[in-house]
């Protein structure tokens, strides 16, 4: 990369992964801290899967509209709102009752929603493209660095000093992110290399997603996938709870191992994709890996030894997390030259999707069969995903390549 390029660059990468990384600690940060507040919130910990749908959902529909206002807003700006609409969503928490945590999910989901189009526009125009796979996946390693930290810390915290303060203290380094981000306003909202388009709505980047073979497999698979992964984040600590009878900082060690599994994975998969000719097939195995290491998952016991529990975990987490970079970057490749924040945006929406059935659909296959078969439904979808994306690999050689 050219000197000049370096600078904005290396600010652009700090600054997206630092806000990945309190975004997505802050959006778990409820879901484990349910089993302690369930009880006075008059609701079942299980409610964790419909709060993560509903926090989606907003994701879903705070990405649609950004895909309309990017351009002229700016994505620093966004981010800056978005961080601090997250704030107010875990401030809510600690109000106590079922309506105060409706509310945070909605809240949480409409920060979270503008995270990944906001820092597609940002990285885009900044970075080269022939750096795209590397440069977004370790901008996605924020995810499951902040997903580990909420393993690691919110049990601790709600431990030592209850879960309303621990809601607060969270929102509360929100309020600083979005402190600290303002002063990169005048460099980051700027357009830089056009990435940014002008759309007056989403549908036109919708259209060109839909027409898109290439696309269209991307947004499908990776709303597959972040089932999955939204699963594992949801899920695994209350699984272990219920079903291997741990304690919740146990459980949570095993949801950090599996984070920091991911966080290797995506790295290397960038490495990797940087390299390969095509990233279809790349995405595909990572899928295997995750359907491989959900049923592992599932066939945990409590007779298993910590080892062979967090082989299960480590390879769940390469699989369900390995991936996000990758694919991100690949929408990049592939979206028209202009639209990226756009396409992203619109992108994102598809995929938070994953993130809104496959938590509400988990939560009630439980409660109609149990926590293994409702783990072997989404191994069944992301194995269906990994086979859709290898076939487009088979395409994909035929198809111009910008990368």
């Amino acid at each position: 990369m050219e000197p000049e390029r370096l600078q904005p660059a290396v600010a652009a990468i700090a600054v997206t992964m630092t806000v990945q990384v309190v975004h997505s600690l802050a959006i778990l940060a409820i879901p484990l801290m349910l089993p302690a507040a369930a009880a006075e919130l008059g609701i079942q910990s299980r409610f964790a899967g419909p709060f993560t749908a509903m926090a989606y959902a907003c994701c879903m529909v705070s990405g649609l509209l950004v895909a309309s206002i990017i351009a002229r807003t700016g994505a620093l700006t966004l981010t800056v709102l978005a961080s601090l609409i997250a704030a107010f969503g875990l401030a809510a928490f600690s109000g106590g009752s079922a309506g105060w945590t409706i509310a945070a999910a909605l809240l949480l989901g409409m920060g979270y929603g503008v995270i990944t189009p906001a820092s597609a526009a940002i990285l885009a125009g900044r970075v080269p493209q022939r750096m795209f796979g590397l440069v977004f996946s370790l901008k996605q390693t924020g995810v499951p660095i902040g997903f580990g930290l909420a393993g690691l810390a919110v049990p601790r915290l709600v431990e030592g000093i209850g879960w309303r303060s621990a809601s607060l203290l969270l929102a509360s380094i929100l309020v600083v992110l979005a402190v600290v981000l303002l002063p990169f306003r005048r460099h980051l909202d700027q357009e830089a290399g056009s990435s940014t388009p002008s759309m007056s709505n989403p549908v036109r980047p919708f259209l060109t997603i839909v027409r898109s073979r290439q696309l269209r497999t991307l947004c499908l698979g990776s709303a597959a996938y972040l089932a999955a992964q939204a699963c594992l984040g949801t899920f695994l600590v209350l699984y272990m709870i219920d079903i291997l009878g741990l304690s919740m900082t146990e459980a949570g060690a095993y949801l950090a191992l599996a984070q920091g599994a991911g966080i290797g994975a995506r790295l290397v998969a960038g490495f990797l994709a940087d390299r390969l000719a095509e990233r279809f097939t790349l995405l595909a195995v990572l899928g295997g890996i995750s359907t491989a290491g959900i049923v592992g998952t599932v066939a945990v016991a409590p007779a298993w030894s910590s080892m062979a529990i967090s082989l299960a975990c480590i390879t769940y987490g390469i699989g369900a997390l390995g991936w996000n970079g990758v694919m991100i970057a690949e929408v990049a490749r592939w979206a028209p030259r202009g639209q990226v924040g756009a396409i992203s945006a619109v992108s994102g929406a598809i995929t938070y999707s994953g993130a809104v059935i496959g938590p509400a659909a988990y939560a009630v296959l439980v409660g109609l069969v149990s926590y293994r078969q409702a783990f072997l439904v989404v191994a069944g979808i992301v194995g269906s995903a990994a086979i859709a994306l290898l076939r487009q690999a088979t395409h994909s050689g035929r198809d111009s390549d910008d990368g």
